[in-house]
């Protein structure tokens, strides 16, 4: 399974959990969805590849945690734990950080939480 197929089966799962549903579902890159009775959902992407050599790469990805009002606090925490248990050599790259928007023309707050992650490959060059 590629990483990316195995963050979104990561964020699919954590969606689905009862205690604290994300009932808008997990997207790539942005969510395309044009109404979504609220925005609670997942949004993955890749951030950039970067190379210390022709051998070595670190692959950067982004998760994204939307709350309308507030997310849980302490719920990046498990994001981040469940996604390094579920893919062996995730780390957190950087620090987690909030960004806050208003959904449309309301006056509804929501809240974004901006996980860094990064993941180290070797590349054989075939020679």
């Amino acid at each position: 399974m590629n990483m990316l197929d195995s963050i979104k089966g990561v964020l699919e799962t954590l969606a689905e959990d009862t205690e604290y549903p994300m009932s808008g579902g997990v997207y790539y890159g942005v969510c395309n969805r044009q109404s979504l009775p609220e925005w609670n959902y997942f949004v993955f992407n890749r951030r950039t590849v970067t190379s210390e050599n022709n051998h070595r790469f670190t692959d950067r990805y982004e998760v994204h945690v939307v709350h309308e009002d507030y997310i849980m606090e302490g719920y990046e925490v498990a994001v981040v734990k469940a996604l390094k248990d579920a893919i062996p050599g995730l780390t957190l790259a950087g620090d987690i950080t909030f960004d806050y928007v208003t959904r449309g023309d309301t006056q509804s707050v929501v809240e974004i939480c901006n996980i860094p992650l990064k993941k180290a490959k070797k590349v054989d060059d075939g020679g």
